[in-house]
C-alpha cells in the first residue's frame, strides 16, 4: 500500500466479478482495476475508510 494513501475503498469483489469488472493483484499485494471505462461506480464499495 502507498504510504501517502488517504482513502481505502473495499469493494464488493463477488459483484465485481460477477458484473464482469476485470481485478488484477499487484506485486505487493493490491488489488487494481480500471474499472468501466476507467470508473468505478459505488455500487461496489462496500466500505470507505479514511
Amino acid at each position: 500500500m502507498r504510504q501517502d494513501v488517504n482513502v481505502l475503498i473495499f469493494l464488493d469483489v463477488r459483484k465485481t466479478l460477477k458484473e464482469g469488472m476485470k481485478l488484477y493483484i499487484s506485486d505487493n499485494k493490491v488489488i487494481l482495476t480500471e474499472g468501466f471505462d476507467g470508473v468505478v461506480p459505488p455500487k461496489y464499495f462496500e466500505k470507505i475508510k479514511s
